[in-house]
């Protein structure tokens, strides 16, 4: 495997892919894959980070990418896979390698293209799949359980479900799926697979952490902590089918004042939609 170990990671080539294994913030490590021969910069749902110097150990059938408690191991199949610093348990990775297939072929990070358009395509990530883990994330579905394995998400964002491309994993990691696309997450028993339907080149980040409260400080610290939430949206929040009038929603309102109870927000629904109400 052809390969150039740099301050942040390593780089190589393998087939008609190139991969970059690079450490990223606290306890984690980026992975992009190309077959275009270069690097788009999605950065748009990143925080601005300065480069993270990573230590690289280089030997006879691997190469460990090691970033706080994070390490990250490229096999020199290419196989990547990721462990807790110190350890020998893999936290996750990609499925051990088909010896079916050629070493050169990408059957891992693979990429359909889209006809008429050669920069762009179906681009898929493939991991192994572990026995007793409990998937948890990916935003708001109430439709799903809130274990997500067995489960197949689509990443759309439709009424009432808001698509969030970052899963935690009981094993003690998140992934951070980094591919503005629609697709979906597939976590079957045999494997969890990320699609995007329409991208130039697959992007995710794995992150560690012992307990779901540091994963969570691990994400914000990639992609950004959320404001305070306002007064307003702190107290008792005041909805009804509809109001018929401005009058009963200001009686409704004046009667929770009246008695002291902590109103802040009334949502007036419906009545005022011009095709659905």
């Amino acid at each position: 495997m052809e390969h150039e170990v740099t301050a942040n990671g390593v780089r190589f080539v393998l087939g008609p892919e190139m991969v970059r294994v690079e450490a990223w913030g606290v306890d984690a490590v980026r992975v992009q894959a190309s077959v275009s021969g270069r690097f788009a910069p999605i950065e748009e749902a990143l925080v601005a980070l300065a480069p993270t110097p990573a230590v690289v150990r280089e030997f006879p059938d691997e190469i460990e990418v090691v970033n706080g408690a994070l390490t990250a191991v490229v096999e020199s199949s290419g196989r990547i896979s990721f462990r807790r610093t110190g350890s020998v348990v893999e936290l996750c990775g990609e499925p051990p390698l088909d010896p079916r297939e050629p070493p050169t072929h990408a059957h891992r990070r693979f990429r359909r293209p889209v006809s008429g358009d050669s920069d762009h395509g179906c681009v898929e990530a493939t991991f192994a799949a572990y026995g007793g883990e409990r998937i948890h994330g990916l935003g708001q579905h109430p439709d799903l359980p809130f274990d997500l394995k067995g489960s197949v998400v689509e990443l759309l964002q439709r009424n009432s479900h808001v698509s969030i491309p970052v899963a935690l994993s009981s094993r003690g990691y998140g992934i951070f799926w980094n591919c503005p696309s629609i697709g979906r997450v597939e976590f079957a028993d045999n494997a969890t697979r990320w699609v995007a339907d329409h991208a130039s080149q697959i992007d995710y980040i794995v992150f560690a952490g012992d307990t779901p409260a540091l994963l969570m400080q691990r994400y914000g610290e990639l992609t950004g902590f959320p404001p305070a939430l306002p007064w307003w949206a702190t107290g008792y929040w005041q909805s009804n089918s509809y109001y018929p009038s401005q009058d009963e929603l200001l009686a409704v309102a004046r009667e929770h004042l009246d008695r002291g109870l902590p109103l802040t927000s009334m949502f007036v629904d419906y009545m005022h939609w011009s095709h659905l109400g």
